[in-house]
């Protein structure tokens, strides 16, 4: 597009030029040189962008390996491992595999589990705490249902 417009130009250029040439016959020897000097002058402009246009036309090329790393390390299979949450959403996200059943089939998150595999253990709401017998002993937790309507939600990993 652009090599287009400048030849355009340059073509007008020349043509206005040709004509100013036949429609003022040059009378002195000042007027010829400077009708000659304007045509030189548009002649280095011309095959100075036709100098410029070739550059662009040639091509380089490279050859760059891709970098992939080690098998088992950092993908899975040819898939690129996502990015980590950044933590204001992070602290929302709680770990599916700590979800017990309590009692009367109530969803309960394990509180040790939590503490294990959950950075944000600490910041849970105290009143979503539970305590459920599970036939051995009392365990405490943190009801799913509560945090859920605190804004938390439950995620695969």
């Amino acid at each position: 597009m652009h090599r287009k417009f400048i030849a355009l130009i340059v073509s007008l250029a020349m043509a206005v030029t040709g004509m100013s040439i036949v429609a003022a016959p040059a009378q002195a020897d000042q007027d010829v040189a400077k009708i000659i000097a304007g045509l030189t002058a548009l002649a280095l402009i011309g095959v100075a962008i036709d100098r410029h246009n070739h550059r662009k036309d040639q091509v380089t090329s490279h050859s760059v390996q891709p970098a992939t790393p080690p098998r088992g390390q950092g993908t899975r299979g040819n898939r690129v491992q996502p990015r980590p949450l950044p933590d204001r959403v992070a602290r929302y996200a709680l770990p599916r595999h700590c979800l017990r059943t309590g009692p009367g089939g109530q969803a309960v998150l394990s509180r040790r589990c939590l503490q294990r595999s959950y950075g944000y253990a600490g910041t849970l709401p105290k009143s979503c705490r539970v305590r459920h017998w599970d036939r051995e002993r009392t365990r405490k937790g943190y009801s799913v249902q509560c945090l859920k309507n605190r804004g938390y939600r439950l995620t695969r990993h």
